[in-house]
């Protein structure tokens, strides 16, 4: 799983749209979007911001994915 998989999967688990997501983590819409297609890797801080998005560490977003994008 790559880590717009894995963004994606979270996000639909908990049945937000893309932008409940960014109002949770602070990151714009486009961003997530942009994370969920792989146009965009992001950073750590952006990843720190969606693992507080979605309020587990980023150890937990991180598990399961085999590829950073």
């Amino acid at each position: 799983m790559t880590l717009a998989e894995k963004v994606r999967a979270l996000r639909e688990g908990q049945d937000w749209s893309q932008r409940a997501l960014a109002t949770r983590s602070g990151l714009a819409s486009g961003t997530i979007s942009h994370l969920e297609t792989g146009k965009f890797r992001g950073d750590l801080a952006t990843h720190q911001k969606l693992a507080r998005g979605f309020g587990i560490t980023l150890s937990e977003l991180y598990r399961g994915v085999e590829e950073l994008d």
